[in-house]
């Protein structure tokens, strides 16, 4: 168990150190929004408002990925062009007391989601404390990123975070 939280403590302090970067991440009423230098992503639970502010809507049902029907609907989506776009199951593992990730499959894969155009995740569903999905997307500069999508568990209206991770392929 000590173990245990050490190793939850160091993830926390890893993840701290990441935003320190050229990341700022800002929690605001409609979800959670991460800011870097060359994009902006947010993601929120929908509502009928937020998703009647795109020109259109990308889906994809989480179902195929875990088999639950009863999950969250969330939405996302970018100020800037995002390119190969998709959400991905996830798996990890410590290697040299490092918490590392590794991508299992893919999900919902969309060629190009434009400012303006959004991605819901339909029956979303949050398995324990560790991220277990996420998603990627290649930027204009030919970038791959990747992030773990993560419930919120303080007391705050949001419900949903973006944390950037590296992928080990």
């Amino acid at each position: 168990m000590r173990k245990l939280a050490l190793v939850f403590t160091l993830i926390v302090i890893a993840f701290a150190f990441a935003a320190c970067d050229s990341y700022v991440a800002s929690n605001q009423d409609t979800g959670f929004t991460y800011i870097h230098a060359s994009f902006t992503l947010s993601i929120a639970p929908v509502r009928d408002d937020l998703l009647a502010s795109f020109e259109y809507i990308h889906e994809m049902d989480y179902y195929e990925v875990r088999g639950f029907l009863r999950g969250e609907r969330l939405v996302i989506w970018a100020d800037v062009p995002l390119y190969n776009f998709a959400v991905v199951d996830l798996s990890h593992d410590f290697a040299d007391d490092a918490f590392i990730y590794f991508i299992n499959s893919t999900h919902g894969e969309v060629d190009l989601l434009l400012p303006g155009q959004a991605f819901v995740v339909n029956n979303y569903i949050v398995m324990g404390s560790f991220p277990w999905s996420g998603f990627t997307f290649t930027d204009a500069n030919n970038e791959r990123h990747y992030f773990a999508m993560v419930q919120d568990q303080s007391d705050s209206d949001n419900h949903f975070n973006i944390w950037p991770i590296e992928v080990v392929k």
